[in-house]
């Protein structure tokens, strides 16, 4: 059976933060994050994977 861990940013007190902080908290967890954020989140995520 086929196992899935997800969890929201609220579950883990990071509600409201910026979004390099969440792509830092993910890289460090080994998670993904999934979101509707394009306006902003697909940015940071391209700085922080060129960055990394």
């Amino acid at each position: 059976m086929l196992h899935i861990d997800i969890v929201r940013v609220q579950d883990v007190n990071l509600s409201g933060v910026d979004d390099p902080t969440v792509l830092a908290w993910a890289a460090q967890q080994g998670r993904i994050v999934l979101t509707h954020d394009v306006a902003t989140m697909v940015t940071f995520a391209y700085e922080y994977g060129k960055n990394s």
